[in-house]
C-alpha cells in the first residue's frame, strides 16, 4: 500500500489490517452490561464487601485477557513505528544537516556584523560625549572669565555626571522574508548554593523521601501531610 493510499484510508481500515475489529467489539459488548452493573452497586454490608472483591478480581482478568489479545498488534505497531522513525531520520539526515550548518553560518555573521554595528556605535557615542564635555568646559571657562565662578563650577559637575548621549545605530542585517529571528537569553547555574531562595524550588524527592519515611511526624514546615492510600487485587491463588 503506497503512502498515498495509507493517507486516504480509514483509521478503521488500517486497524483491520492488524486487528480483528469484530473480536474488539465482541469484548467491549460482552463487558458493558458489567460495568452498568458496577456502577449501581453498592456496598452495605460485609456480604457486599466480600462480593466486590470478586467484582474487581473479574474485572482484572477480563482486563488481562484483552491485554494479551492486543499485545502482538501493539508490538507490530510499535516495530512499524521504530522502522519508519529510522528511515525517516535517514531520510532527512543530510537536510538536518544542511540545516543545522547554513544556520550556524548564517548566525556567526549576525554576530560578527552586531560586534561591528556595536563598536560603531560606541566610538560615536564616545566622540559625542567628549565633544558635550568639550563643549561644557568651552561654557565653564567662559562663566569663569566673565566672573562666575559659581555657575561656572556647576556646569562642570553637571558635565562630569552628564551621560554619553544615546546614540543608536541600525543593524545592516536586512530583514529576510521567510526567516524570523527571535533573541532570548540562556543560563547556566555556576553555583547553586549562591542561588537566592525565591529562584529556588522545594525538592519534591527529598519531601517523599522524608514523607515516606516519618508520615505524619515529618515536620516539614509548609508542607501538609496526609493519609493516602491504594488497593492492590491480586487474581493469583484465588
Amino acid at each position: 500500500m503506497s503512502t498515498q493510499a495509507i493517507a486516504t484510508t480509514t483509521p478503521e481500515a488500517l486497524l483491520a489490517l492488524v486487528v480483528d475489529l469484530k473480536k474488539v467489539e465482541e469484548f467491549k459488548a460482552a463487558s458493558s452490561p458489567m460495568l452498568r452493573a458496577a456502577r449501581d452497586f453498592t456496598i452495605e454490608d460485609q456480604t457486599d464487601y466480600d462480593f466486590s472483591l470478586t467484582i474487581a478480581e473479574e474485572a482484572i482478568k477480563r482486563r488481562k485477557v484483552k491485554e494479551e489479545w492486543m499485545r502482538p498488534a501493539k508490538k507490530l505497531a510499535d516495530l512499524m513505528h521504530s522502522l519508519l522513525c529510522t528511515m525517516e531520520r535517514q531520510m532527512i539526515a543530510d537536510d538536518v544537516e544542511i540545516e543545522t550548518i547554513i544556520k550556524q553560518r548564517r548566525k556567526d555573521f549576525r554576530a560578527a556584523q552586531e560586534r561591528i554595528r556595536q563598536a560603531e556605535e560606541d566610538e560615536k557615542r564616545r566622540l559625542a560625549h567628549e565633544a558635550q564635555q568639550a563643549a561644557a568646559l568651552a561654557e565653564a571657562a567662559q562663566l569663569e572669565k566673565e566672573g562666575e565662578k559659581e555657575a561656572a563650577e556647576v556646569v562642570i559637575e553637571r558635565a562630569l555626571s552628564a551621560p554619553a548621549p544615546a546614540i543608536v545605530i541600525q543593524s545592516s542585517v536586512p530583514k529576510q522574508t521567510g526567516s524570523a529571528v527571535t533573541k532570548k537569553w540562556g543560563y547556566r547555574i555556576d553555583d547553586k548554593e549562591k542561588v537566592q531562595r525565591e529562584f529556588c524550588d522545594p525538592s519534591s524527592q527529598k519531601i517523599k523521601q522524608r514523607v515516606d519515611a516519618y508520615g505524619m511526624n515529618a515536620g516539614i514546615n509548609g508542607v501538609t501531610v496526609f493519609p493516602d492510600e491504594n488497593e492492590a487485587i491480586r487474581t493469583k491463588g484465588r
